[in-house]
């Protein structure tokens, strides 16, 4: 939000509410309308702004909400991330395949580049990269697909929605002037593991079709998230003079960002935080 404004990037940056919610609005069959409220209590005890709610909207049914949860155009957003960059003397390359990274040497695109620090933001570590070897075993790899179309103005709430099916599915809007873009997600599967990607997109289609029959369906795509053994990413050191971070299991945006925060103390020789918790080399205990 500060960037946002300290900025003025244009990326429709609004606080709405999020909702985790029971299964087409069937709460009993994930544990009933209790399951709700012991989630929105232990959130709330952990400093959360979450309440129970009974009946939420547009689906139905009880639910977990969230208040204040950033909501913005993730393309506009980095545009703007870009821009403050090179008005601050920074360089950005495109197309400049890292070849290899050891030690202070970085070698891309036939050339050599030295820098004291340098930090490998790249989502998937780089196979073959002694520095990121020992990450590649400690990695799931997941795809994910997405479907958007055009809704009328208001006709599904500015939200986050997801709910509790395995795999669990995920709507968010996007306005536009005229009309709303309805942006609905999931059928998550390991990565090589589905035959049939195209029916995958079909059950995506079919589900969000079931919820908002007028939608006018406009676009259709996958991508891969990457999930850590205990849920939480590996943010950190991962040899010297090597920063690297991955496993942000889809919330890319927030943990992107929390990396950045980090790196940047890194390269400062300044302590971090919450350095222990997303250390890389940290001891692992399987997610429940």
């Amino acid at each position: 939000e500060h960037i946002v404004r300290a900025e003025q990037i244009d990326c429709d940056f609004q606080f709405v509410p999020g909702y985790l919610h029971a299964v087409d609005g069937d709460a009993e069959r994930d544990g009933g309308p209790k399951a709700f409220e012991q989630e929105a209590s232990l959130a709330a005890d952990l400093g959360f702004d979450a309440a129970f709610v009974d009946d939420m909207p547009f689906i139905g049914g009880p639910a977990a909400m969230f208040e204040n949860q950033a909501r913005f155009h993730a393309g506009r957003y980095l545009a703007g991330l870009a821009r403050a960059v090179t008005d601050r003397g920074g360089q950005i390359f495109e197309h400049s395949e890292i070849e290899s990274a050891e030690n202070r040497a970085l070698r891309v695109n036939g050339r050599t580049v030295s820098c004291d620090r340098m930090v490998l933001a790249m989502h998937v570590p780089i196979a073959g990269l002694r520095s990121q070897a020992n990450l590649q075993s400690k990695l799931a790899r997941y795809t994910s697909y997405v479907v958007a179309g055009r809704i009328a103005k208001g006709e599904v709430p500015d939200a986050l929605l997801w709910d509790t099916a395995n795999p669990y599915h995920y709507c968010r809007i996007q306005p536009a002037s005229s009309h709303d873009v309805m942006i609905f997600g999931g059928e998550d599967h390991k990565t090589g593991q589905a035959s049939h990607t195209a029916a995958c997109l079909k059950r995506l289609e079919d589900t969000v079709l079931g919820l908002v029959p007028g939608i006018e369906l406009t676009h259709r795509w996958s991508g891969q998230v990457i999930e850590t053994l205990d849920g939480l990413p590996y943010i950190g050191e991962v040899a010297p003079c090597q920063f690297g971070a991955t496993g942000f299991a889809g919330n890319g945006l927030t943990f992107g960002t929390l990396s950045a925060m980090m790196a940047f103390d890194w390269i400062e020789n300044t302590s971090n935080e919450w350095g222990g918790l997303f250390d890389p080399g940290r001891r692992l205990t399987p997610a429940a």
